[in-house]
């Protein structure tokens, strides 16, 4: 049997970011990119990713993944023992390795 648990709010946001990246083209994608694709405030998803938590983040993640025609499941659940880079959508990712400046 395969054991499910949801993804920390980092995984979430890099997968969010690596489905971002397909549409921005040669660029950085950052979390203000992250935040106004789920229609939130910046601080509101710096909140959640300093608790480590989703709470706030699932309602506008579902309408994300319905308005861009997205499986919810993959966003928000892992098999237990997987890390977001092993993930298929990491692996597949062509995003731009970003620094901080």
């Amino acid at each position: 049997m395969i054991v499910h648990d949801f993804v920390t709010v980092e995984e979430l946001i890099e997968r969010i970011k690596d489905k971002l990246s397909r549409h921005v083209g040669e660029r950085c994608v950052f979390d203000h990119d992250v935040a106004i694709a789920l229609g939130i405030k910046i601080h509101i998803l710096a909140n959640a990713k300093h608790r480590n938590s989703n709470t706030k983040l699932l309602e506008p993640v579902l309408k994300y993944c319905m308005k861009e025609n997205i499986d919810p499941i993959a966003l928000l659940i892992k098999e237990k023992g997987t890390s977001a880079v092993s993930t298929p959508l990491r692996s597949q990712s062509k995003a731009l390795p970003c620094t901080k400046h």
